[in-house]
Parts: C-alpha cells; structure tokens; sequence
C-alpha cells in the first residue's frame, strides 16, 4: 500500500490539522525537496541568530565587568574577548586558553575570574547547539491532506436494477480492492512491516475476546466458550480514520464495527440427499434460496471420496483445495429482511442483534499429516496417502493420513455496527437498524447517503465472495493438497484476518474518496457518485494520509522561530545606541566609561590605539576609525616570529642609514649598508650629534608623514 501513497494527489499550502487544534495544528505542507531548503533556511536562520544572542551575552557582561579603575592585563584580554568574540565556542576556546596562559599568576587569579565565564559561554554554547539541532522539529512528519477535483466514490445503489452491470463492472473492482486490503492487513494488522506508513493509523484498533460465549443458541455451537469476538471499539473520524474536521464540526462522528464467529454443530443440523444420482450432504441450518433443496447449502458427497481414490490412483490428477462458500441474512429490528437475503435462518440463528453470515469450508481432497483437533478443521478420520517418488527407479509408498471429518465446516459469524455523532449513538445493531438510526442524529448526507460512511465497511460476505481460500492462514502451511495440522486456534487466526481485511479496506475506501475512485475501466465513470458544491469541502479535502514525498511543518514553530529569531537580531543591533541614548536621558551623570570602554576595545579601535602616534586618525560613518590621509602605517617585526608580535616600521635618515623602530622602547637599530647593528646608548650620551639624531628618531615618522603629504 505504500509503494502506491504517491499515487494520491497531494494539497501543498497551509492547512488546519485538527489533531492539534486550531493554533498547534496549523500546518505547512511542501514536497520534499522544499521542504529540505525549508530545514536548511531555519538551520542557517537559528545559527544567525546564535550569534546574535551571543553579541547581546558579551555586550551584557561586559559592562557587568566594565570598570574605570587600572586593572591589570587579565582584565583588559577578558573585555577585548567579549568585545569581539563572535561566537560562543570561539569565545569559550580563547578564555580557556586566556584562563591557562594566566595560570602561573596567582595575582591575577584567572581561574575565579575566567571560569564563571567560561561555564556560561559553555551554556549558551550548548543550547544554541541544541536549538539548531531541534529546528528540523518544525517538521511535524508527513501527514498531509488528499485533495482533488476528481472526489467521489463507486456508489453501488447507483446501479439500482442493473444487475448485469453491479457484475460486469463493480465486482472486479470490488474484488481488486478486497484483494487490496487483505495484502494490506496481512502486512500491517498480522505483522510489523515497515511499509505500513500510508494512513493516519498503521491499523486501526481491534480487540480479541477468544473465549466469547455463543452467539446463536447453544445447541447450534460446538463450544459454548472459546468463541470469538473482534471489536474495533469507537473509531474517532479524525483521530483514526483521518477525516480532518474540527470538534465542533458537525462531520466528526466515531464507527464502531463488530464481528462474533462460532463453529456450528452439524449432528442435528445435516442430511443425505440424492439428486441426479449423485449423493449430496445438506446443511440445513434455513431454507436458502433455491426451494428445492429444504437446505442452506448441499455439498456433493461424491467428491469426498477423492481423497480415498487419491491413494489408489496410479497417476496424478488435479487435486482441488480449500473452498469456501457463503450465505447471508439481513435482520432489521429482529426480523429476516427476505428481499435483502440469501437464505431464511432457523430460529436459533436468529436471536441476536446483527447481520448473519454462514460460512462453509470445503476440505476437498485435504489431506493432513496428523489428527486436527481446531473446531473448524476438523480431521480425525484415518486415511491413507499415495506418493510417487521420481527418481532412476520410481517407486510408490503410502503413507498414513487423516481426513475432513464433516463435508463441509460450517460457521456463523454476527456482524453489528454503531455510529455515533454529537454525544447521541445509534447502538450496536443490524446494518438497516443502524442506517435507520443515523437519520435521528441528522448526519446523513446527499453524498454519502443514509448509510453515512458505512457505506465503506463491506460485508463479510463480500470480503470471502471475493478472497476465497485465499482468505484462510491454514493455506501458509499447506501443500499441494497436503496440509500440516492446523494450531487448535486457527479458526481464531481467519476470522481476525478478514476483521482487518474489512478495517483495511475502510481505510484504503476513505483515503480513495478525495481523489476519487482507482478505476480501470472508463465504463464505470457513470456509476461514480460526486459531492455538490456544498458538501465539497467536508467530504472532498477533509482526508489525511502520510506520504513520504511532502513534508509538513508547524506554522506555529516557523511563526515562533522567525519571530524569537527578528527579536534577538533586533536586540543585538539597537542594544548599543539604546544603552547609550538611556543612559543619557535617564542617567546623566552617571559615568560613561562602560561605553567608551566598549567602543575603544572594538577590534578596529584596539589597531588604532596601535598606530595612534603614525598618522593622523579620525571617527568615520558608524564610528569606524580612518586616518585622515593614506599614511603608511607599522608592519609587523618578523625577526623572530615565537617572540610577541611588534609592529615595526623602516625609515631612512642619512646619517644614520636605515632605522628600524619598534614599539619596544629598549630596542632600536640602525644599520649601515643593510647591515643591523645595536644602538649604544652610552655612546649617543657621549657623542652630542648622534644624541640629537637618536633624539630625531621620536618624529621620524611626522617627518616620513609631511614628506609623503
């Protein structure tokens, strides 16, 4: 089923997920590879706003730390740091090797300084990481809503009289689906598949009581306690069923369907009867509808003896399998609907609250390896088997065998149903009682009908008309006409696999409904039922399903996410001025440092203070620093790269050739014809001409400034 989920045409733009109420469950749906550039852009969009948030942490705490006072040079690195560090790890990485550099230095105490800040910068680096992690949470899965023009269903009252086209046209189609649904529940009622991710519900809730009383009278069951009832229980429109309406929404309804089976007894119920000269066993438990027979179904007899013969025959022949035939009885308030039925039940038969449907297993020629105590597949009764072995010398042996205790196995199985709507239920009840009902609680529809979505349960007689044997699990260890002995339950392991056959195709019917019917035959097109304009929209484009080709999001999470994300880069832009411009008109005279300090240790003002003395320097737009000509500013002394970094700048004087002048007072240099040599004081103090040109050295670079001017 899900290999075919992208067959259903898709709604993608926002959308109301009742499940979650009216503000949770607004919704975004994109095809996938939308929605990927979706999850990317508000991963991207968290990370940007990290940063952002990080800005306003280091803004906050640096003027937490700010102070006029001198401090030494831990206190200076630890404003720089917050001042430019743009990101928590970053920020977190250089403290901690702030905070170790300073170890030795018990004075400047880095560890009670640094690691308050270290924890928080750890914190926050921690929960924007957790944040960008949960943005992919906005996708709330692929549950996404079935919408198109093509809406409606293949309405069997459509064909009214025409019986020849219910035939021709509707019972391949209902055989196609039926098939449908039973590969379905096979795989997600019986198993735990991981390709049942079309519906809203894997598979809807079923609840086995396998020791149930008789459904009938007691005469007419074999046991009176190992019985079987399935209960789907209430099954919510919207939770279950995926039928997207609101709570007060007068289409939300809950269905309830309910299956009770029993083995029948045969002893007082069957008889031999001769027809054409052939011998039949009849099973008489009402007159069907051939008045001839005074049975509910006759079974050839002669066949039977197939299975004797099989042993006897010296070659092969076709060896026929399980068969399963069915009738039926429509009640409506206790009373046999006749023109609905396929035969009159007895009167045990007929004292419940439901629709009957007698089921009779025809072993055939089955053959089982060991007596079978189940009490639908009876087989006590010793035979024997015949098999040829191919081979250079074939040969023949015999082997001990048992064999069908009845003709046929007979079955009785009461079907009941329940729709409730607005707090008021029809109760459990026959079809016809139920349909009745639904008028009393004013949900029937021009679309749907009386019936309402019942129209979508299908018969049990249906659902076996059209799987046949294929509907039994004793098949899975049966071979040829061979069949290992069934588990003394599995009578109990049918009945739950044509429950969910039904369930499942209620599920497939449902999700079929918007997009229309999957028809193969354009014939069929004048049978489709269609909404009118009015109805439209509850019926039509109300159907979830998943499909992993969409994406849906939680407008509410992009809403949030965008709206946090524009506060906080908001915040971190107008902090500043908004400080500043507070400051002023709340707090005049109270001392600016913090904010001075704060522009002073931005990166470009720190480079500034650098080369204050080498060029003229002036507050640009926005506060930047520009010298006020293109003067040449310091480079950097490489001679030896371990050591700190100096700036370090060459000038030539003729006297003293080329000087190279750092900002490491203590050392200066001169060299004569590219060689380097030390400057030494005491001679300069001795030598009054060399004084004045070591002494010119403090306005070398004024003198280099007006000579470039």
């Amino acid at each position: 089923m899900d290999d075919n989920a992208t067959e259903y045409p898709v709604y993608t733009g926002v959308w109301t997920n009742w499940s979650h109420g009216r503000i949770l469950g607004a919704t975004l749906t994109l095809d996938r590879s939308d929605g990927a550039l979706l999850i990317a852009f508000v991963a991207f969009f968290i990370a940007l706003v990290g940063t952002q948030a990080w800005r306003v942490v280091c803004f906050i705490m640096f003027h937490y730390y700010s102070s006029n006072s001198e401090e030494d040079g831990l206190y200076k690195q630890r404003q720089a740091i917050l001042r430019n560090s743009t990101s928590p790890i970053g920020g977190f990485w250089i403290l901690l090797q702030v905070m170790h550099a300073w170890s030795a230095s018990r004075a400047a105490k880095p560890f009670r300084r640094l690691m308050p800040l270290l924890l928080l910068t750890l914190l926050i680096a921690a929960a924007l990481t957790v944040a960008s992690g949960f943005s992919s949470q906005i996708a709330q899965g692929n549950e996404v809503l079935v919408r198109s023009p093509n809406c409606g269903y293949l309405n069997k009252r459509t064909f009214g009289g025409n019986g020849a086209a219910l035939e021709e046209y509707m019972a391949p189609y209902i055989a196609r689906r039926i098939e449908q649904a039973a590969d379905y529940a096979q795989r997600c009622y019986e198993s735990s598949s991981s390709e049942c991710n079309t519906f809203v519900r894997r598979a809807l809730p079923v609840t086995a009581t396998p020791n149930a009383t008789c459904p009938f009278d007691d005469e007419l069951c074999i046991s009176q306690d190992s019985n079987l009832i399935l209960d789907s229980g209430l099954m919510d429109s919207l939770e279950d069923l995926g039928l997207n309406t609101g709570p007060n929404n007068s289409n939300r309804f809950q269905l309830q369907y309910r299956l009770h089976c029993a083995p029948l007894a045969t002893d007082k119920w069957k008889s031999t009867y001769r027809f054409e000269g052939l011998n039949y066993t009849r099973y008489q438990y009402g007159q069907g509808l051939d008045p001839g027979c005074n049975c509910t179904l006759a079974i050839d007899t002669d066949r039977l003896s197939l299975a004797d013969r099989l042993a006897e025959i010296p070659f092969s022949t076709v060896s026929p399998g399980y068969e399963l035939s069915t009738t039926y009885a429509v009640f409506s308030k206790g009373s046999v609907m006749e023109e609905f039925s396929s035969f009159q039940p007895v009167p045990g038969l007929s004292r419940h609250a439901g629709d009957l449907t007698l089921i009779f297993l025809s072993a055939q020629s089955m053959q089982y390896t060991a007596k079978s105590q189940d009490n639908w597949y009876r087989a006590t009764t010793p035979g024997k088997r015949h098999i040829t072995v191919a081979g250079p010398e074939s040969y023949g042996e015999t082997s001990e065998i048992f064999k069908p205790d009845e003709p046929a196995w007979p079955m009785g199985c009461v079907e009941q149903a329940q729709v409730c709507a607005g707090g008021a239920c029809t109760g459990l009840g026959p079809w016809q009682d139920v349909i009745a009902a639904i008028k009393d609680l004013n949900i029937s529809s021009n679309f749907y009908g009386d019936s309402y979505y019942l129209v979508f349960v299908e018969f049990l007689t249906n659902v076996l008309d059209g799987l046949r044997g294929k509907s039994l699990s004793s098949r899975f260890s049966a071979w040829n006409n061979l069949q290992s002995p069934p588990a003394a339950n599995t009578w109990h392991l049918d009945v739950t696999h044509w429950f969910a056959t039904i369930l499942a195709n209620l599920q497939i019917q449902l999700a079929e409904v918007p997009s229309g019917p999957n028809i193969h035959d354009p014939a069929l097109e004048e049978w489709i039922t269609r909404p009118d304009a009015s109805e439209r929209d509850g019926f039509c484009n109300s159907q979830k399903i998943h499909s992993t080709e969409y994406l849906s999001f939680s407008v509410l999470g992009i809403v949030i996410i965008l709206l946090c994300g524009v506060l906080i880069c908001a915040i971190s832009v107008l902090i500043e001025p908004a400080t500043t411009f507070f400051n002023r008109r709340l707090r005049p005279k109270a001392s600016r440092y913090a904010e001075l300090e704060w522009r002073a240790n931005h990166v470009l003002h720190l480079q500034r203070l650098g080369h204050e003395d080498e060029a003229e320097w002036v507050q640009g737009p926005w506060r930047i620093p520009i010298t006020k000509s293109a003067a040449k500013l310091s480079g950097l002394d490489d001679e030896d790269v371990e050591a700190l970094p100096r700036l370090f700048r060459p000038s030539r004087d003729p006297g003293l050739g080329t000087v190279y002048e750092t900002h490491d007072m203590s050392r200066k240099q001169t060299t004569s014809d590219g060689a380097r040599s030390n400057l030494d004081t005491s001679q300069a103090h001795d030598d009054p001409e060399l004084e004045q040109k070591r002494n010119s050295l403090v306005i070398v670079r004024e003198i280099k400034h007006e000579n470039s001017m």
